[in-house]
């Protein structure tokens, strides 16, 4: 069974699709991992499930994507990027919601501070979606917006993620690929892309793994995962080393099916860590890595 087939058997249920998939742990139904998920089958030539394409399509047109009563605009660029995969020319229905993102709260209504509810540098993310619709042709709404994102940064490379005093990797790494897309574009993002990179390789356990702080935690799935690619996109040859043991570390939180857990001793096969790896090992292993299909 390919990772595809199992996230379609076990973490699709109807019109949604899960944030991880545990019989003891059910998780919740995650738009951002339903935008993931339909941009991995798209980049794949695989046909996504219509029905979560179908609702997908209606929360965007209704500014509601996000969970729990709160509408995410980074959540929104995510399905979006989703639904673009799946279009031959430029869809002015999405045009029109990535031009509305800058204006958007982060989170409407406002939540409890913290890295992904704050205008903090994982918003560069969306500047991926961006480099994949300029790799088109189409226009890029946000795209300065973006560039001009305010992040701080220390000398180290380490990229600030308030309002926490230590940075979470994941963010970190978030805020890496968007720079990353923005040096595509031929633009300058407030951060030093080759700094953000090192700072990955500095925390960088020797197991492979990515600490889910800068100052320590579990490994986090996600983070590695991204690293990994990062790894891949920035130098590969200077990240041999760093690759490889980033590679070994999924390898041990993974099913026979290619699921990832969230981190050691987790029983969560978590949806969208799985298709970060899944992407991590593909161009590892040969499939053209480029920044605009970073997931």
């Amino acid at each position: 069974m390919t990772l595809e087939s199992w996230l379609t058997l076990h973490a699709v249920e109807g019109d949604t699709v899960l944030s991880w998939v545990n019989d003891h742990h059910r998780g919740y139904a995650y738009p951002e991992a339903a935008g993931l998920l339909v941009r991995w089958f798209a980049l794949r030539g695989l046909h996504p499930p219509e029905a979560v394409v179908r609702r997908l399509r209606d929360e965007v047109e209704s500014r509601r994507i996000g969970r729990d009563g709160h509408t995410y605009a980074f959540d929104t660029a995510v399905v979006l990027a989703g639904l673009e995969a799946l279009d031959d020319h430029e869809d002015p229905r999405w045009t029109s919601a990535r031009a509305a993102l800058p204006g958007m709260g982060i989170v409407d209504p406002p939540a409890k501070p913290r890295w992904s509810t704050t205008c903090g540098p994982h918003m560069l993310k969306l500047a991926v979606g961006s480099a994949a619709r300029a790799a088109r042709g189409w226009s890029t709404p946000a795209l300065a917006w973006l560039a001009d994102l305010r992040v701080e940064q220390d000398a180290r490379g380490r990229i600030a993620t308030p309002p926490h005093a230590q940075s979470y990797m994941h963010a970190h790494a978030y805020a890496t690929e968007g720079l990353m897309a923005l040096a595509s574009l031929g633009l300058h993002g407030r951060a030093s892309l080759d700094g953000a990179v090192e700072y990955l390789r500095h925390v960088q356990r020797d197991d492979g793994g990515i600490p889910a702080w800068s100052d320590g935690g579990p490994t986090r799935a996600d983070a590695t995962a991204q690293a990994v690619r990062l790894f891949i996109l920035h130098e590969r040859g200077a990240h041999a080393d760093a690759i490889e043991r980033g590679l070994d570390c999924l390898r041990g939180l993974c099913n026979e099916h290619g699921a990832v857990v969230y981190e050691p001793g987790s029983g969560d096969h978590n949806t969208w860590c799985s298709l970060f790896a899944a992407q991590a090992r593909a161009w590892a292993h040969g499939d053209p890595a480029r920044v605009e299909a970073l997931l």
